[in-house]
């Protein structure tokens, strides 16, 4: 748990993505949702740009971290069993990876691009009851991706990925399943992600 942006009272935990608002649904995959032009539930086309997946740190699991990368937020989705990470380049956050899906099959992959404009943002998540956390997020074809880590009082601890529509309303809650949650404690990463843009839409959604 990052311990920059969470309230003073708020309890240390140590991506469980857990309990979903009311209004969404928990669902298996992480792709996403179709746009106009895809049929509902279908999945989008392979990037028609190759991926270089960096060596992993187990052989054959290409979800794994690269040896001169941090785990910032990786978790397993308590749904379906997939996994999800993020890994940034260890202390200085240079370039960050998300990854979705299985160790044989990355079914989504957003990396950070060396332009002008983060990919990346993290935003601080403040709620009544001293409860409070962060979310690491990214946005892909109109569709923002939250990996999101919140705890607070009477042990209240929920994670997992919140995928918004471009309106910021919520599509689907993918939660971590329980005692999955994997965060850095890295003090330098944490310090260099903190210059990363809040996300607005992040700060308003209901995670």
């Amino acid at each position: 748990m990052d311990r920059f942006f969470r309230p003073l009272s708020v309890a240390c935990v140590s991506i469980a993505l857990s309990a979903c608002s009311p209004t969404s649904t928990p669902q298996g995959d992480a792709t996403p949702p179709a746009p106009s032009a895809r049929a509902a539930g279908e999945p989008p086309a392979p990037s028609s740009t190759p991926v270089d997946h960096p060596t992993a740190s187990k052989a054959g699991d290409v979800l794994a971290c690269a040896s001169d990368e941090e785990l910032l937020f990786g978790c397993t989705i308590a749904a379906s069993g997939k996994s999800v990470s993020l890994c940034s380049t260890a202390k200085t956050a240079a370039t960050t990876r998300y990854r979705f899906g299985t160790p044989s099959n990355v079914e989504l992959e957003q990396v950070s691009s060396a332009g002008d404009t983060p990919t990346f943002s993290r935003t601080p998540l403040m709620f009544a009851g001293d409860t409070g956390g962060y979310a690491y997020s990214f946005q892909r074809e109109g569709t923002t991706y939250a990996l999101y880590s919140v705890a607070g009082r009477d042990d209240l601890a929920r994670s997992g990925i919140a995928i918004l529509n471009a309106d910021g309303g919520k599509i689907a809650d993918l939660q971590c399943a329980p005692d999955s949650l994997r965060e850095t404690e890295s003090l330098d990463i944490l310090r260099a992600t903190r210059q990363w843009p809040t996300d607005a839409k992040v700060q308003k959604a209901s995670l």
